[in-house]
Formats: structure tokens, sequence, C-alpha cells
């Protein structure tokens, strides 16, 4: 409970800032997404309780996947925007067709993305650590979007 407390408080502060800051940025500019991350990652530590090292090479690989997943995430944000300027431009089936598979194998290169993460942190991690890792960031963002969600909410009334 009073993690969730201390995560509500944190989460809404953010948010807050969030809020001040322009919505057109790209999400690398926005300093309250690097603190949200900041915060997931000092929490698994805490949860993993790492010795130094250890601790070291994961934030490396940690970082480095959120960097690959980043840019996965942008390319696959280029190829439904160019879906869109066929939605408006009436293209041909055949130009959906291959942009269907473009995102297709943009999807397949995240999936295999997430699935190498897992095998590079069981070089480092016991079983039971990369459980708890992949545990963690499911309850972190589901959190995150229910506190983003109640916040939205609060807003409206």
């Amino acid at each position: 409970m009073k993690y969730l407390v201390t995560m509500l408080f944190f989460c809404l502060s953010l948010v807050a800032n969030g809020e001040a800051q322009k919505k057109n940025q790209d999400r690398e500019d926005r300093p309250a997404l690097d603190r949200i991350e900041s915060f997931k990652k000092v929490r698994m530590l805490e949860i993993l309780k790492l010795d130094e090292a250890t601790s070291a090479k994961f934030i490396a690989r940690y970082n480095l996947r959120m960097e690959r997943t980043r840019a996965a995430e942008r390319t696959r944000g280029e190829i439904v925007d160019r879906l869109e300027q066929q939605i408006a431009a009436n293209a041909s089936d055949v130009e959906f067709a291959q942009t269907f598979a473009a995102l297709a194998e943009q999807e397949k290169k995240m999936f295999e993305g997430r699935i190498s993460f897992v095998t590079d942190l069981r070089d480092i991690l016991t079983p039971r650590q990369v459980a708890q890792v992949i545990a963690y960031e499911r309850t972190f963002n589901r959190d995150l979007r229910n506190i983003v969600r109640d916040v939205q909410k609060n807003k409206e009334h």
C-alpha cells in the first residue's frame, strides 16, 4: 500500500508537470518520462537486490532495450502514419498490402526484440529475477495506466 501511495504521488506530480509541457514534443524531449523510467529502474533494482556489478550490467542492458524499443516504436508509428496517408489518398489495395507487409515485419522485429531482451537477461540474472523483471514491468505499466486514467477522470469532474 505504501508503494502504491508513493507511486501515485510520484506519477501525479509527473502528470501535472507533463501537462505544462507542449503536447507536440517528442517523447525523448519530455523529462517527465525520463523520471518515470528512472523511478522504474530504481524500483527494479530494489526488487532484484543485485550487487553493484550485476546492477551495472542490468541497467546497461535495460537502457539498450529501451532505446531499441523507442526506435522500433518510432518506426512502427511512421508505418501507421503511412497507412493514414494512404487512407486519405484513397490508395490502392496493392499499396495497402505493401504497407501491411512492412507493418507485420516491424511487429515481428519488435517481438523478437522482447525475446532477445529476456534471453540477454538470463545471462546475468537468475530465472527468478528474470521473472521478477517481467512481472514488475507489467504491474508498473498497469498501475501507471490506472493512475493516469484516474487523474483524467478527476480532471473531467
